[in-house]
């Protein structure tokens, strides 16, 4: 088994509610208050610091997971019914030794771009069905082509022992998030508003994070 379908049977199972999204990200009031008790101070809130990253974590988490089933659905995904790993098979391609040729018939008109099926207990989950249900609240699905950028961000937030490495990890992500437009509301709450204000702070350092 690959890296990438280990990563996939361990984290692309959803959950009892399928197509649940999370709701957490950064605080605007968070992220506000941390620059500017820095810029009044000069010391940095590490307690603040290690809460935007939990709270930023789980969407982050969320987007790398839909990312990968969108680019490498091929990898298979976990059983919502009973955890294993499903097979992938693209519509209207020469039907898999894994599946029967009316199953493959029926699914590629279900289903445009592929389905999977569960080796073990027979169940199906269409590509766009997955992906078209994971969606935020403006109809976009939630992935993005930039997901190995994010996981190296995350794990450098996550594991690092030194304030400074995780807060310009944790800066990254922001920067990440600004240059998504409308996506960046994922990520902060707020979105580009709140990182723009921050940007627009004198605080050595701040001010040049972003260029």
């Amino acid at each position: 088994m690959t890296a990438i379908q280990t990563w996939i049977r361990a984290n692309c199972r959803l959950a009892k509610d399928k197509f649940y999204w999370p709701r957490s990200r950064v605080s605007a009031r968070d992220y506000l208050k941390f620059h500017q008790e820095w810029l009044g101070t000069g010391q940095m809130d590490v307690p603040l610091l290690r809460k935007m990253i939990s709270d930023v974590v789980p969407m982050m988490d969320y987007v790398i997971q839909n990312s990968y089933l969108r680019h490498f659905p091929s990898h298979g995904k976990g059983c919502n019914k009973c955890g294993e790993t499903m097979d992938f098979a693209e519509a209207n391609e020469p039907v898999p030794e894994w599946s029967s040729p009316e199953l493959h018939q029926e699914m590629s008109k279900k289903h445009i771009s592929g389905y999977w099926q569960c080796p073990a207990c027979g169940s199906t989950e269409g590509w766009d069905e997955t992906l078209g249900r994971r969606t935020d609240d403006q109809g976009r699905w939630m992935y993005t082509d930039a997901h190995e950028f994010l996981e190296g961000k995350r794990a450098q937030m996550m594991l690092s022992k030194d304030p400074g490495e995780a807060h310009a990890a944790f800066e990254s992500v922001m920067q990440f998030a600004h240059g998504s437009g409308r996506q960046s509301n994922w990520f902060i709450e707020g979105g580009t508003v709140t990182i723009d204000k921050v940007r627009e702070m004198s605080l050595p350092g701040v001010s040049t994070m972003f260029k």
